[in-house]
């Protein structure tokens, strides 16, 4: 049952997440889309688990691996850009 509901809500997600992309409502290049992607992914390897479909997890692993890397890397750019000093010409 909890596995369902993970696999329902995983799919809810990544489903969401590529509408909006599609309707130009969310954009690929912002952290809250990889970060969607990345809990949606989870939730459908969750659910994979706990069918044994293999295969499936496989991919949704992998899915949420690459964007979780990708929102990680998009938080250290942000991070780097803020705390960068200008340079003071003297």
């Amino acid at each position: 049952m909890i596995g369902d509901l993970a696999g329902m809500a995983g799919g809810a997600i990544v489903l969401a997440s590529f509408l909006l992309d599609e309707a130009n409502l969310w954009d690929k290049k912002q952290l809250s889309y990889n970060i969607a992607n990345a809990l949606g992914a989870l939730l459908l390897a969750a659910y994979a688990w706990t069918i044994k479909g293999y295969p499936f997890l496989v991919i949704n692993s992998v899915w949420c691996i690459a964007a979780s890397i990708r929102s990680v890397a998009m938080v250290r750019h942000e991070r780097r850009k803020k705390t960068k000093a200008p340079v003071k010409c003297l």
